[in-house]
């Protein structure tokens, strides 16, 4: 297993649009636009034992199912579960520092990847 590294994200792409419907059971289900910030540990030589590798970061769009319901604080407890799916994200195996971006395409591969999050949030109303 290659583990995502701390700085690994998923935060909202105002790039891409988002659509969420709110049934009046108060289901929650739709599709959202996001950006993945990536950073992957790989072990140096040495196996399970040995430090791990720092490499640059990748960062793609992609698109989150989502489904869950109001909470019981209403729309300020919003509790929401990504569909898990396999997505293909770009892993960059170029060692460097972690906080900057994977600086050689080159060094960019597909990597499948299974994919789900738990999500909590809320909506807010006014300036």
């Amino acid at each position: 297993m290659t583990p995502t590294g701390a700085t690994t994200a998923i935060a909202l792409d105002d790039a891409q649009s988002s659509e969420v419907t709110l049934g009046a059971d108060g289901a929650v289900t739709g599709t959202v636009g996001g950006l993945m910030h990536l950073t992957i540990e790989q072990r140096a030589e040495g196996g399970c034992g040995a430090l791990y590798l720092t490499q640059g970061f990748s960062q793609f769009p992609l698109a989150l199912e989502l489904g869950g319901a109001v909470g019981a604080g209403g729309l300020g407890d919003l509790q929401l579960v990504a569909k898990p799916a396999v997505v293909t994200v770009w892993e960059c195996l170029q060692r460097g520092d972690p906080a900057l971006p994977c600086s050689n395409s080159v060094f960019l591969v597909p990597l499948p990847l299974m994919l789900s999050a738990d999500l909590r949030t809320s909506v807010v109303f006014g300036p």
